[in-house]
This record gives structure tokens, C-alpha cells and sequence, in this order.
């Protein structure tokens, strides 16, 4: 198995999930989206992401999974404006912490749609990609808030949180 996956939002979350990805084995490569033009460089730059996307759309395009990795506030918009650029199959996980408020946002748009919440309680009192580092995410509980039908994705799932080192939580 092997997973590409598209991360929209390259703070501390974004960024620090894909400094774990980097050793994932299963994950064949890490487009990743910011609308900080710097931000994106410096991800690049360290090596974080193999592509840097114009756009969410083009981050969530062609790629099994994408992370929307952005303020609460910001997530439905997002979800909307990749959407059109998702395949069937993508699973899409955000990781925002206010689920309740997200899933009315986005609930009539979900049909044909992998979309669940993914929410890793661990961060830290600063933000932003230069406090981003590897392992953050090691002994968080991650609350997994399905707003769709996941089918087989909740053992792919499982396994991302595992090798994270958090343990899960439906």
C-alpha cells in the first residue's frame, strides 16, 4: 500500500504531520498547500513536501488523502473549494477541533464524499511553521469524528494515528 496525501494549511499541525510523513513507509509523496507563499517555501526548502500546490484544489487533487490543516473557522471553505478536485475514493480528514459547527457547515454537500474529523489533542501554546516539529502527535488521544460512511479507510485511518504514535478515539 502506498498513500499520497495532499496537506492544505502548513502551521504547526500541517507542518508537523508532514515531518512524520517523511518516515512513513506507506506515503509515496506530499503535495502541500499555504496561502503564506513563504510558509510554502520554507517547506519545500526543509524538505517537508515533495510538491508545493497553488492552490487547496490542487492539493487535494490526484492524491488519497488530504489533511485540512487550518483554522476551525476556515474549514468549510476549504472542504468547498477542493471538492470538485476530490476523486471518489480520497479521504478527507480536517483537523479542527470544533466538529459540531464543521459537520452543519458541510452535512448537504457530504454525498460522495470520504470526509471525517481528525482531531489530535496535542500542539503546543505557539503556532505556526516554525514551531512545527517531528513527533508532535506522539501519545495524543486523536478524536476521529466520522461524518461519512468510511468503510476499509478507518483501517487506513488507524494505521496513520499508529505510526503517529497518538491512540484513537471514534
Amino acid at each position: 500500500m502506498t498513500v499520497s496525501v495532499g496537506i492544505v494549511g502548513l502551521g504547526l499541525m500541517g507542518a508537523s504531520l508532514a515531518w512524520d510523513f517523511l518516515k512513513w513507509p506507506h506515503c509515496s509523496f506530499v503535495k502541500g498547500f499555504d496561502i503564506n507563499r513563504s510558509v510554502l517555501e520554507k517547506a519545500k526548502q526543509k524538505g517537508l513536501i515533495h510538491y508545493q500546490a497553488s492552490s487547496a484544489a490542487e492539493a487535494a487533487k490526484d492524491v488519497d488523502l488530504v489533511f485540512i490543516a487550518t483554522p476551525v473557522r476556515s474549514v468549510p471553505g476549504i472542504f468547498f473549494e477542493i471538492r470538485e478536485a476530490l476523486s471518489r475514493e480520497t479521504l478527507v480528514l480536517d483537523m479542527g477541533s470544533t466538529r459540531n459547527w464543521i459537520y452543519k457547515q458541510i452535512k448537504p454537500f457530504l454525498e460522495n464524499c470520504l470526509y471525517a474529523g481528525f482531531h489530535p489533542m496535542a500542539g503546543s501554546e505557539k503556532g505556526g511553521f516554525d514551531e512545527a516539529r517531528a513527533g508532535l502527535f506522539k501519545g495524543a488521544p486523536v478524536l476521529i469524528t466520522p461524518f461519512s460512511p468510511l468503510g476499509e479507510k478507518i483501517v487506513l485511518i488507524d494505521e496513520i494515528v499508529n505510526f503517529l504514535g497518538g491512540k484513537v478515539f471514534f
